[in-house]
């Protein structure tokens, strides 16, 4: 079949006039203009991988490709990857379930779609009561890449045993800027989100666009912007607090039956905008009067939220709150006044993480710098919880100290030493906390 020729109508004509030996110029024109239109366009990913919605049986890879395609996973045991699940069709954001999965188990991955062959990648899955596992929890990740990327590389160097990553919550700037996801998000976290599992929480930024809905599915299926999912000895609620939380909304009523129906010894509700807070936001009136009185009536033991650019711990009626907003945006240096919060017992404004080391005992909580500095540790302990009918009538004992890293396991916390007695917290090797380098916003 003749191509036409990408050869200008001014060219010709200066052909026709005579220029005879243009001829093979033409030629060779017309068939680098057939040649590059038949190139064919080699596939990137552009966003992930990243493993989501993960249970004891099942789990999603999701991954974004420049051009539409049709993607599928490789995947298998003891770093074999000789299993395959398909994509359900052809798009640039693919959303691939591994199902039929073993319970605890360490699974190798590669996305695939047409010529592209990805990487391979691990991660394992959930795993049953009795096992005790550990789980990181940041947020508030958006504006600054090159900060982002500090946060992510902390997680996977100073909390290695971190089994899967929740973020509370603001990803970007603009929700329905897809550019900035790919930018502020996944691109600086890529190592981690690869071998990670990530649990989202739907933040004040991440509103209004398609992207959060394309990148992001929730375990069970849900809509992910409310979810729930059980972990070893813990039962976690994700909120969305954009959406309605009255007790006669669908969220309200989400909230109340799921904690009602809980039979793990660990309750954890996680959301974005945070009911206590010393920081500018002052904690959000709705979450304080919708969400709070549900957690301490149903025996909640830990709330995380993101909004509030700073670490902070405060404790009211048995939950323990932590603000964990130190993931790459500009941090609070110090909290507006205690008159805001009469229940904070610890703030820290910097870049930071937070490593959760679950057991049937103990949820012990470490707060750990850019730098690989504890700023803070918090157990919270029900003795007899492993055989208790309702963990939630245990007594409970909440004690917080300062420390210092330690190798893993030393003392079979998260990485934490308290000092001796009459000492101070040893200092860390690097110079002093860190703040995000972008701009900031009312609303977090």
């Amino acid at each position: 079949m003749n191509q036409p020729s990408a050869v200008s109508p001014l060219l010709r004509a200066r052909v026709a006039r005579g220029s005879f030996c243009a001829a093979p110029l033409i030629a060779l024109l017309g068939f680098a203009n057939v040649a590059f239109a038949q190139e064919p366009t080699r596939l990137e990913v552009t966003a992930g991988p990243t493993i989501q919605a993960v249970t004891r049986d099942s789990a999603v890879i999701v991954f974004e490709t420049s051009a539409a395609s049709r993607g599928w996973v490789e995947y298998g045991v003891n770093g074999a990857c000789d299993r395959r699940a398909d994509g359900s069709a052809k798009a640039t954001v693919h959303a691939v379930a591994l199902a039929g999965l073993e319970a605890n188990t360490e699974y190798t991955y590669r996305v695939r779609a047409n010529d592209l062959r990805g990487e391979a990648h691990r991660f394992r899955t959930a795993c049953g009561r009795g096992v005790p596992f550990s789980f990181a929890v940041y947020g508030a990740s958006r504006s600054v890449a090159v900060t982002h990327g500090r946060v992510a590389r902390s997680v996977l160097a100073n909390s290695p045993r971190a089994r899967f990553v929740i973020h509370t919550g603001d990803f970007v700037d603009l929700g329905g800027a897809r550019e900035q996801w790919r930018a502020q998000f996944f691109a600086p976290a890529r190592e981690m989100l690869a071998e990670r599992p990530l649990y989202p929480t739907h933040g004040n930024h991440d509103r209004h666009g398609q992207p959060w809905r394309d990148y992001f599915r929730a375990p069970g299926g849900g809509n992910g912007l409310w979810y729930t999912f059980e972990y070893g000895d813990a039962s976690f609620v994700v909120l969305d607090t954009e959406s309605p939380l009255e007790a006669d909304a669908p969220q309200g009523r989400f909230l109340r039956e799921t904690l009602s129906s809980m039979t793990t010894v660990w309750r954890v509700v996680v959301m974005h905008r945070a009911a206590l807070s010393s920081g500018p936001l002052g904690g959000d009136a709705g979450a304080r009067s919708r969400v709070l009185p549900v957690c301490e009536e149903s025996g909640v033991d830990a709330l995380f939220t993101g909004d509030d650019h700073a670490y902070e711990r405060s404790e009211k009626e048995g939950v323990s709150h932590f603000n964990t907003g130190g993931g790459g945006a500009m941090t609070h240096p110090t909290p507006l006044g205690r008159e805001k919060n009469a229940y904070s017992q610890a703030w820290r404004g910097e870049l930071h993480h937070l490593e959760v080391a679950v057991s049937p005992e103990r949820f012990a909580v470490a707060a750990i710098s850019t730098s690989g500095e504890a700023l803070e540790r918090t157990v919270v302990e029900k003795a007899g919880a492993a055989t208790a009918t309702d963990p939630r009538r245990l007594a409970k004992t909440i004690r917080s100290e300062p420390g210092r890293r330690l190798a893993a396991g030393e003392d079979g916390a998260p990485g934490w030493k308290a000092p001796r007695q009459g000492q101070s917290p040893s200092p860390a090797s690097s110079p002093g906390p860190e703040s995000g380098a972008g701009g900031d916003r009312a609303g977090g």
